[in-house]
């Protein structure tokens, strides 16, 4: 009964809230939660504290929910993958890619010394001891991801300011560093496939590479044959799930996955335009499903992961610091050889940009290569990706929020 009135509760709430936004303004800090979806996350947690603890009825959740996730962790690698065109590549401001690349190179430096030295956290809190190079790799490829699609929050000066950092290199690179990084830090379980031995780097690299070649191709042919949106889609549901339990069961990241497949697929495929339009159409759905499965397990057997607060804030803190550290230090030195940024609000702005779903998304992605006995580790990273994206410089907004069609 009391699931029952929380599902009753929690969508009435929603639904008032979205009148509410209809009819007012938000708040420069309010409406980027907004875009950042905490609003389906409350949601989850609401479900999850008071969904039922018995077994009959938790069990098949807990099948479902752990499959649903990591199709749409694989959609979110693919989703990320198809923003890797060389073709838009050509098309940028090189100062502003190279500045990026250099402010991913501090990030990742300052955030690997940073893991190093919070044994306490890490060790004894978290339990990461026993695969700590890959979750390192985690962290390190969580701190160097951002929102994109960013808002646009800018001074008001009659005139509507571009962003200056429009090619997503932070996410790239996140997910280039996993899919990179991943066969070496991983535990290298032998896996087969009929008489075929798959095990250590090369084994994983192969298996990595070959599953998202193989969706690649599959996925352009299912856009390519079928002249319906709906048609197409249906097919590449089918070709994504496929994906997400060919990676489960050989224990490979379906963020990287999923990437490596949206890469070759942008960069190869003649309808590239309807890939982009539906995947944006269909991301507006699959994303709140994901945030409010994602608040079910935080908020899972009453709020079980928020029972251990000695290393949740220390958590979310540490990665709120080091990320805006290593951003700072590689703007200034970008400052220096390319001119960027020009003033010292932009700089403020551009050091603290907001992370998104991919954070979330390599947060997440812990529950399937790493073996946690609770879920600490993910809330302190979400927790920080939401402190995140309350820190908005200037909070002055002067064109409307886009919508969070790719993270």
């Amino acid at each position: 009964m009391a699931f029952v009135i929380s599902l009753i509760v929690g969508f009435s709430v929603f639904l008032a809230g979205q009148m509410g936004f209809r009819r007012y303004a938000l708040l420069p800090v309010l409406d980027s939660l907004r875009i950042g979806r905490l609003h389906y996350l409350l949601l989850g947690i609401l479900v999850g504290v008071f969904f039922p603890e018995n077994d009959s009825v938790f069990r098949p959740f807990e099948m479902v929910r752990y499959s649903l996730i990591g199709i749409i962790l694989l959609w979110i690698g693919l989703r990320t993958g198809l923003t890797v065109d060389f073709q838009r590549l050509r098309n940028q401001d090189l100062s502003s890619v190279y500045a990026q690349i250099l402010i991913v190179l501090a990030t990742v430096a300052f955030t690997i010394l940073a893991a190093l030295a919070s044994g306490t956290i890490l060790y004894n809190e978290l339990g990461l001891n026993h695969n700590l190079p890959l979750a390192i790799v985690l962290l390190t490829c969580f701190a160097i991801s951002v929102r994109f699609p960013e808002p646009l929050f800018h001074v008001t000066t009659g005139v509507v300011t571009t962003p200056l950092l429009r090619f997503p290199v932070g996410n790239i690179a996140a997910l280039f560093v996993l899919s990179a990084s991943f066969p070496f830090a991983a535990e290298n379980p032998a896996f087969y496939i009929g008489k075929m031995a798959f095990v250590g780097t090369l084994g994983f690299a192969l298996l990595i590479t070959g599953l998202s070649l193989g969706g690649g191709i599959a996925l352009d042919f299912a856009f390519r044959s079928h002249r319906t949106g709906s048609r197409a889609l249906s097919v590449a549901f089918g070709i994504v799930i496929t994906l997400s339990g060919l990676s489960q069961a050989t224990g490979l990241p379906a963020l990287s996955v999923g990437f490596l497949a949206g890469a070759w697929l942008i960069n190869t495929t003649v309808a590239k335009r309807d890939v982009i339009e539906l995947t944006a159409r269909a991301n507006d759905i699959i994303e709140p499903v994901f945030f409010v499965l994602l608040g079910t397990i935080i908020g899972g057997f009453g709020g079980g992961a928020f029972f251990f607060l000695a290393p949740l804030f220390p958590l979310a803190g540490m990665m709120m610091l080091v990320r805006g550290m290593g951003r700072a230090i590689g703007l200034s030195i970008s400052q220096t050889i390319w001119q960027i940024p020009e003033t010292w609000r932009e700089f403020l702005s551009m050091t603290w940009h907001p992370q998104g779903t991919l954070s979330i998304a390599l947060s997440v992605q812990a529950l399937y290569i790493l073996d946690f006995r609770h879920h600490t580790f993910i809330a302190g990273l979400i927790l920080s990706v939401f402190l995140s994206q309350t820190i908005l410089i200037p909070l002055t907004r002067t064109s409307q929020s886009q919508s969070p069609t790719q993270n």
